[in-house]
């Protein structure tokens, strides 16, 4: 529920389960181990949220309908200027069935990197999401692992376009001419 997503609060997630023995489970461990006593009866955390993020995101769930609107309406903008190519592609039913606040594409001819340095030159900024992929960040480049070939494709094929409430349809339209317009090297 960070500020960037689609229903922020500022810091904080949320769990929806129909198995209530799960969510007892989760209350218990957001909760230092406590149910029903001051005796930990589980290993847990302080897994809740402040009294003002919590208001913070019941203001924003007020306000989810039209939020809800708008990011379907950028991420049908992108389905329709990216609409007939085989070569970039959006994740499946963005726009369409579900939103989110990001708009990623695939383009695996191009290159994540071709379409970044065409945005750049435009003056548009592009995410690379995972940089060259977790595995090679200091932090986690000594730990065990298996094949990365998928995250390999991904690094070099995948990048996140520009995604905000407003954003303008023209400019949706022509971030979409320059991503698919742009040349692998």
């Amino acid at each position: 529920m960070h500020a960037t997503k689609v229903l922020g609060a500022g810091e904080g997630g949320y769990i929806i389960s129909g198995d209530p023995a799960f969510i007892v489970e989760v209350q218990k461990r957001a909760n230092f181990g406590f149910w029903a006593s001051r005796e930990a009866t589980a290993p847990g955390t302080n897994g809740k949220i402040s009294e003002y993020a919590a208001a913070v995101g019941l203001a924003a769930l007020d306000s989810w309908p039209n939020a809800r609107a708008e990011f379907m309406r950028v991420a049908a903008g992108y389905r329709r200027g990216l609409a007939g190519r085989n070569d970039v592609f959006l994740q499946n039913g963005l726009g369409e069935s579900w939103v989110a606040s990001t708009v990623s594409i695939a383009a695996p001819a191009t290159g994540a990197e071709a379409i970044a340095r065409a945005l750049a030159d435009e003056k548009i900024g592009s995410r690379r999401w995972w940089g060259g992929g977790l595995h090679r960040h200091a932090a986690f480049a000594h730990l065990p692992r298996t094949a990365t070939e998928n995250t390999d494709h991904l690094v070099e094929s995948v990048i996140g376009l520009p995604c905000w409430p407003d954003l303008p349809d023209a400019d949706i339209a022509r971030i979409c001419e320059i991503a698919a317009g742009a040349r692998a090297d």
